[in-house]
C-alpha cells in the first residue's frame, strides 16, 4: 500500500469515527475488526500502530539557540542599544562600545538561561507524566503506554483513570466522567453505553462516548478506541490553538509603548543635535559622536537588564512553589 493510499484509508477511518456516537457498539466493533471480549490481536495492534502512528499530540520543537537569542534582542530599547553600540564601534570608541554590548549580552544571557531551564523542567515533567492504559489484547489484560493505543483497542475504565483516547463505550456501570477540560461542564457526566445519539448532538450530550483528556470520577466500564492523536476531539482543539497568535502580557505591552516613546524622543533630540552641530560648521565626526553619546546616554540601558533580573527572580520564587514558567513575562500574570 502506497503512503498516499494509507493516508486516504486512515482519513476514511477517522471520518466515519466522527459519527460513532450514532452507531451501536457492536457495529463499530465489527467495522474495526475486533472481538469486544478478546480485544485486538497483538499482531494486528502492532500493524495498526505502524499505520496510524502514536496516540499523542505532536509537540512543537523547542526554538533553537539563535531563535531564543533573537527573541531577547528584538525589544525596541535593546535594538537602540545595539545600533548605538555599532555606531560607537565604527567610530573607534572601544570602551564605550564594550559597555553597551555588555549590557545587551547580560540581558540576553539571563533570558536564554532562564528559558532553557524552564524547557528542561517541562520536558522532565512531561516524561514523568506518561499516561498508561489498561487494554484487552488476545484475551488478556495488558497495561501499556497510552501512546501505543490504536483504533479497535478495547480499553478498561476504572474510577480515577484518565481516558486515553476517544472511546465508544461498550459497557458502563455507574460511570461518571469529568469532561470539564473539553466541554467546560463543571459537573461529571453520567455515561450510558446503550444510549444512541444523533449526528447533531453536541459533545456534552454524547453519553455513549468517553473522550481523551477527560477523567473517570466514578464507576467503571470499557470502550473501543475510535480515534487517536490529532483525530480525537481534544486533538482538534489543539490544532485550533496552534493557529492562535500569542498574546502579549500587560507588562510587555507597556514596555513596548514606553520604548517607542523613548525611541521617538531620542530620535528627535538626535536630529536636533545633529542639525545644530552642522549649522555651526562643526566637524561631522565630532557631531556624530556627540549625537551618538547623547542617544546612548538617553537610553535607560539598565532597564532591560533590571526587568529581566526581576522577572527571573519571580520565576525562581514560583519554581520553589512548584510552578514552571517557560516565558519570563508570563510570571507577571501568574504571580
Amino acid at each position: 500500500m502506497t503512503r498516499r493510499t494509507a493516508k486516504h484509508e486512515q482519513k476514511r477511518q477517522f471520518d466515519w469515527a466522527k459519527s460513532s456516537h450514532c452507531m451501536a457498539h457492536e457495529d463499530i466493533a465489527r467495522r474495526l475488526g475486533v472481538d469486544i471480549r478478546l480485544g485486538l490481536a497483538n499482531v494486528l495492534a502492532h500493524t495498526r500502530q505502524q499505520e496510524y502512528g502514536p496516540n499523542a499530540l505532536p509537540q512543537p520543537s523547542p526554538p533553537g539557540l539563535l531563535s531564543r537569542i533573537f527573541d531577547q534582542l528584538k525589544a525596541p530599547l535593546v535594538v537602540v542599544l545595539v545600533l548605538a553600540g555599532l555606531v560607537t564601534l565604527a567610530l573607534g570608541h572601544w570602551s564605550d562600545a564594550s559597555v553597551i554590548f555588555g549590557v545587551v549580552a547580560l540581558n540576553a544571557v539571563i533570558g536564554v538561561v532562564q528559558e532553557s531551564k524552564a524547557q528542561k523542567s517541562l520536558a522532565a515533567l512531561a516524561a514523568s507524566l506518561t499516561m498508561r492504559a489498561l487494554v484487552v489484547r488476545d484475551g488478556a489484560h495488558q497495561d501499556i503506554p497510552s501512546e501505543e493505543l490504536v483504533p479497535g483497542d478495547v480499553v478498561l475504565l476504572t474510577e480515577g483513570s484518565p481516558v486515553p483516547a476517544d472511546l465508544r463505550l461498550i459497557t458502563s456501570k455507574d460511570l461518571f466522567v469529568d469532561e470539564s477540560a473539553l466541554t467546560g461542564e463543571s459537573e461529571a457526566v453520567d455515561k450510558n453505553a446503550e444510549h444512541l445519539g444523533r449526528n447533531e448532538d453536541p459533545l456534552a450530550e454524547r453519553r455513549q462516548m468517553a473522550f481523551a483528556s477527560t477523567l473517570v470520577t466514578r464507576g467503571h466500564g470499557r470502550g473501543v478506541v475510535v480515534a487517536t492523536g490529532l483525530h480525537t476531539e481534544i486533538g482538534r482543539v489543539a490544532q485550533l490553538v496552534q493557529n492562535v497568535a500569542p498574546l502579549e502580557t500587560p507588562l510587555v505591552r507597556d514596555l513596548k509603548r514606553l520604548s517607542l516613546i523613548i525611541l521617538g524622543v531620542i530620535l528627535v533630540l538626535a536630529a536636533l543635535n545633529m542639525g545644530v552641530g552642522l549649522a555651526r560648521n562643526m566637524p561631522f565626526a565630532d557631531v556624530l559622536m556627540a549625537t551618538v553619546a547623547m542617544a546612548v546616554g538617553s537610553v535607560p540601558e539598565g532597564l532591560p537588564a533590571a526587568i529581566t533580573i526581576a522577572l527571573a527572580i519571580g520565576v525562581h520564587r514560583m519554581a520553589q512553589r512548584g510552578a514552571i514558567i517557560r516565558k519570563l513575562p508570563a510570571v507577571e500574570t501568574l504571580g
